[in-house]
């Protein structure tokens, strides 16, 4: 199975009910990474954006990237409620990161580590 089977039918689930990270966790990777709104951070696996759309409020840009379009999709939709626009969601999986995506302060993988190939 891929990314886009394995989780077919599931992205609103998570969107809705997977818990958000604390403040004081995106405060924590802010400060340790001089997040000021000038760099820009790369979230891998980034699901419906948990990580992602807080991060944006403290990043000139964030690339979030997943192999579920219907993940980005839900993403894309939750960002847009929270008026966040400086989320590039590219539906990509991680192993397939490149250079030309440009340099990141800060690469991120919350919750989806355990699913890509290592």
């Amino acid at each position: 199975m891929d990314g886009a089977d394995l989780f077919a039918g599931t992205a609103a689930y998570y969107s809705r009910y997977r818990l958000p990270y604390p403040a004081a966790l995106i405060d924590l990777i802010a400060a340790t990474f001089a997040l000021d709104g000038r760099g820009r951070a790369l979230d891998l696996g980034t699901g419906t954006g948990q990580l992602a759309i807080p991060l944006a409020g403290r990043c000139a840009e964030v690339v979030a990237t997943d192999s579920n379009p219907e993940m980005i999709a839900e993403a894309a939709r939750v960002a847009a409620r929270a008026g966040v626009g400086n989320v590039r969601w590219l539906l990509l999986p991680a192993e397939e990161i490149a250079p030309a995506l440009g340099r990141f302060r800060v690469v991120t993988i919350a919750q989806a580590f355990h699913w890509m190939d290592r």
